[in-house]
């Protein structure tokens, strides 16, 4: 009884099969059920492991694989739950002899959601193309206005939730002014800054001091108490003499 009240508390999904090429249902624990979006065993009635892969020829290659080796560990496939939508997981399974003559064979099956683990890793995929396209624009082009582009651009795809990219260029000399450099909005907008920035204000201040500033709200930051009330959203600082607004 406690070994069972343990497997229905994992937080991992586990289940038992027929050794069958449809790999039918014998049992599932609640975070099976779960991941896979049923309800109760009753709703996998007449479904089989087979039925839950996205592709059945990774379950055939899985099932061959069992047979062969009698165990499978670490193998990420890609299921479907009950509403069909897909979701990543990591596999490990083993067949188990029964110690009777009568018992037969089943397979044991360990299922872990690495959805979001797996989401990560394609979205460090994308990033990495796309610093590397950036890379090859930026060492081809001599060209200043093509260069903040490419910057922004990049900076807009490696941002989650970043809706726009503003940069200014600032020196030193010359008065110690900011001039715009480009901006770049996440529905296509090009060289239409959200803002001037101003003489007293954050953009200058980092600008002086090439230290980072975050601000994550600015309709609670001091210093955008006198700032209209439709700025919302958050600003970073970057240490490059670049700013990036994010809104």
């Amino acid at each position: 009884m406690q070994f069972q009240t343990l497997i229905e508390n994992l937080p991992v999904g586990i289940c038992q099969m027929m050794l069958d090429h449809s790999g039918v249902f014998i049992y599932a624990n609640p975070e099976f059920l779960d991941i896979l979006g049923y309800a109760s065993m009753d709703d996998l009635s007449g479904i089989g492991m087979k039925n839950l892969h996205l592709n059945p020829a990774e379950w055939d290659q899985l099932y061959n694989e069992l047979l062969s080796r009698r165990q499978v560990t670490g193998v990420e496939v890609q299921l479907k739950d009950q509403g069909g939508s897909s979701l990543w997981a990591s596999i490990n399974a083993r067949v188990v002899e029964s110690g009777n003559s009568e018992g037969g064979a089943w397979i044991d099956y360990t299922v872990e959601d690495i959805t979001a683990r797996k989401m990560a890793e394609l979205r460090n995929t994308f990033q990495m193309e796309n610093l590397r396209q950036a890379s090859l624009t930026l060492t081809a082009s001599l060209d200043l206005k093509e260069v903040l582009d490419t910057i922004a651009q990049c900076a807009l795809d490696l941002v989650y939730g970043m809706r726009n990219c503003h940069i200014f260029l600032y020196s030193s000399e010359n008065g110690k002014k900011l001039v715009f450099g480009t901006a770049m909005w996440g529905d296509g907008k090009r060289n239409q800054p959200f803002a001037s920035p101003r003489p007293e204000g954050l953009t200058m201040r980092v600008a002086q001091t090439g230290q980072p500033v975050q601000v994550s709200d600015l309709s609670s930051d001091p210093l955008y108490a006198d700032a209209h009330k439709s700025w919302t959203g958050s600003i970073i600082d970057t240490l490059s003499n670049i700013q990036l607004f994010c809104d």
